[in-house]
């Protein structure tokens, strides 16, 4: 599969997974309009859930959920994205940009491509997350991303396996640009990983002692002040 094949399907694969789950989330947000339901009500927001649950339920009867084949597809298909050039990754991720239901489905799989790391500790597995991340260009919330990206760093290395590589190649396909859910461009986020802070304050990346980011990957990665 070359890269605008890859856009193209994942773009169709986007825009299904919004669809299926566009009535889900407005049963939601009406059931809790309609009950006055606030995000401090624990015990509306107990009712709430349950009736989603219920309502999601008789919904999928008709309705299959499209996640496995979603998964599937990123677990056969993810080189046509690594073996792309940077630009055929801007463009791939720009065909189904500001979608967050997709982009949440991405991060999730991020998560569940570490725990497959941590089973098998197959670099595929490393690879593939990197690649979602990728896609998912901290769209969510880049502490979201920094989070899943640790996981992926920590779980490769107790499996034996250098990151480092895996993750300068996934910056070279990254965003140079600002994400929408954060400040600092994926490329550099990822770079950041495979960086001492010292290296990195040298290259103006964004690893001041005191920054958050600096201190996050730093614990991540078991390096001391």
């Amino acid at each position: 599969m070359d890269a605008k094949e890859f856009q193209d399907k994942i773009k169709g694969y986007a825009e299904q997974y919004q669809a299926w789950k566009k009535p889900i989330l407005e049963f939601h947000e009406k059931f809790r309009k309609e009950h006055d339901i606030d995000y401090s009500d624990s015990e509306g927001l107990e009712r709430l859930e349950q009736a989603a649950q219920e309502f999601t339920e008789k919904y999928l009867t008709q309705n299959p959920d499209p996640t496995e084949n979603i998964h599937t597809f990123l677990d056969q298909e993810y080189e046509a994205y690594l073996n792309a050039i940077q630009e055929e990754c801007d463009a791939i991720r720009a065909s189904f940009s500001i979608n967050r239901d997709f982009e949440n489905l991405l991060l999730e799989y991020v998560y569940d491509a570490a725990e497959k790391l941590r089973s098998t500790k197959d670099v595929k597995w490393l690879e593939r997350g990197l690649v979602a991340a990728s896609l998912e260009n901290s769209g969510m919330d880049y502490r979201d991303t920094i989070t899943s990206l640790g996981e992926l760093y920590k779980v490769a290395t107790v499996a034996g396996i250098d990151p480092n590589p895996y993750f300068q190649k996934a910056a070279s396909l990254a965003s140079r640009e600002k994400p929408r859910g954060g400040s600092t461009p994926l490329n550099i986020l990822l770079e950041s990983y495979t960086k001492t802070p010292e290296e990195s304050a040298k290259a103006e990346v964004r690893e001041i002692k005191t920054d958050p980011l600096s201190i996050f990957i730093r614990f991540i990665k078991g390096e001391k002040e």
